[in-house]
């Protein structure tokens, strides 16, 4: 794989750590800077009379906001900042690897198992005891029969603990293949004679990544919405 890295690649040097964990914390701490500086862009001239930029982002949040009112209820909005916070990231890490010198984060084992963890075992059990107070969610985890609950709960968990396994190497094999076709490809075109067929597959490719970025980081959202819907028991109570 280390061949197949751009040539220009950034990173910023951190004492005691290799260089490809400081490649990664550095893209990262530059994928956080430019959510930062977007979120500011997209609130500072905020108006009762929105102009264009202002209307179609209202039309994405009205979008996303009946969405996880559709999935988990009426109080789905209440997770709107991490549902849009976990999209924008993934999103942006995507894409940050499409510029020579630049790694995605998410093309890293490591940083989408930190995700997913925190989703399946940290945020989804929180969304159900919220909705369904602990006894109720305890419940709900174990079933409608009583004797067989101690069982349904333990195939539950174990079915849980698939998900994070699930959701990190989907989101890796599919950015890494895409990060490592860009960089082949760089890498052929600096070392071929001019080829008019490689600037047009460059392109491909390019268009390819930018689609990829953007399903896999919904893909991704998505299923951590299904998962607090679950959660919630918001489905089956009102199926």
């Amino acid at each position: 794989m280390e061949g197949l890295r751009a040539p220009l690649e950034f990173w910023i040097p951190f004492p005691g750590l290799p260089k490809d964990d400081a490649v990664i914390i550095t893209n990262t701490l530059i994928v956080v800077g430019v959510i930062f500086i977007l979120s500011l862009l997209a609130t500072r001239k905020m108006s009762l009379k929105p102009k264009r930029l202002q209307s179609v982002l209202e039309m994405v949040v009205d979008w996303l906001v009946d969405m996880l009112n559709s999935l988990i209820g009426k109080d789905g909005v209440r997770y709107f900042p991490i549902v849009v916070s976990l999209f924008l990231f993934i999103l942006i890490s995507n894409l940050i690897g499409l510029i020579p010198g630049f790694v995605s984060p998410t093309s890293n084992l490591n940083t989408n198992l930190a995700l997913a963890l925190i989703i399946v075992l940290f945020v989804t059990p929180f969304v159900g005891i919220q909705s369904l107070g602990l006894k109720g969610y305890l419940k709900h985890k174990g079933g409608p029969i009583a004797f067989l609950a101690p069982f349904v709960f333990l195939f539950e968990s174990i079915g849980e603990l698939a998900r994070p396994v699930s959701l990190t190497v989907r989101l890796f094999t599919n950015i890494k293949s895409g990060e490592i076709l860009i960089m082949t490809l760089i890498i052929v075109f600096l070392s071929m004679p001019y080829n008019p067929l490689i600037p047009i597959l460059s392109i491909i490719s390019m268009v390819f990544g930018l689609f990829v970025s953007f399903v896999q980081a919904y893909v991704f959202a998505f299923l951590a919405v299904v998962y607090f819907a679950g959660a919630s028991g918001w489905g089956e109570s009102h199926a």
